[in-house]
């Protein structure tokens, strides 16, 4: 069985392809990219077009993508929304099948991660499923994450200590979190997957656990 995970935005929108006989395959990745030069229409014309060529290639048995989630206002939204109906409509079109849609928390915990994981972690969680890196450069990895997060933690005492506002606070976490995003790059640079191709092989493993449980 060929499954397919497409992870939607107006921007950029990961996609891949996994095998799960006789055992779990990655078989083909990729970003559909637009130009910043399109207008609003022609971008979603031209990734229904990009998307459509993905379909005919790879002749998936199954399709997920992540459902439109409220996260930076309406107006974010309204456009989140068009594209994944783009998504929808080509994805319906190839088999007449329903797709598999999935809140980010949902298929964060089909990888055993929490649902607030940042980026980083869930490319680093693909990576290690896949074997996409050497168990040394997953290990320095988590080492990193591990001291973000005791930064994070020694920052949010510290501000407690001097009592400071929590717009403060925010700011000195958000400060240190920025090593999560240089992480995620590096990770990209070392193994070719980005936070939108990551996103997207989680969407798949998801479709996979969905349809192994409704089995049972």
């Amino acid at each position: 069985m060929k499954i397919l995970g497409l992870d939607v935005s107006s921007n950029s929108t990961g996609w891949n392809v996994i095998e799960t006989v006789p055992s779990e395959k990655l078989v083909g990745y990729g970003i559909i990219r637009s130009d910043s030069s399109m207008g609003p229409t022609q971008r979603l014309y031209f990734q229904g077009n990009e998307l459509k060529k993905v379909i005919d290639k790879y002749c998936p048995d199954e399709i997920g993508i992540e459902e439109t989630v409220l996260v930076r206002g309406p107006k974010i939204m309204r456009i989140l929304a068009r594209f994944s109906g783009v998504a929808l409509f080509q994805s319906y079109s190839f088999r007449k099948k329903e797709i598999h849609c999935f809140e980010p928390s949902a298929w964060k915990k089909t990888l055993g991660i929490g649902g607030n994981a940042v980026k980083a972690e869930v490319q680093l969680a693909i990576c290690s499923r896949f074997s996409l890196m050497t168990e040394k450069q997953i290990e320095d990895y988590k080492k990193v994450f591990v001291e973000i997060e005791a930064k994070v933690a020694t920052s949010k005492a510290e501000s407690k200590l001097l009592k400071l506002n929590r717009k403060a606070v925010n700011k000195k976490v958000k400060e240190i979190e920025k090593e999560y995003t240089k992480a995620s790059t590096d990770i990209y640079s070392d193994c070719g997957i980005n936070n939108d191709i990551a996103d997207s092989i989680a969407i798949s493993i998801a479709v996979f656990e969905k349809l192994k449980n409704e089995k049972k």
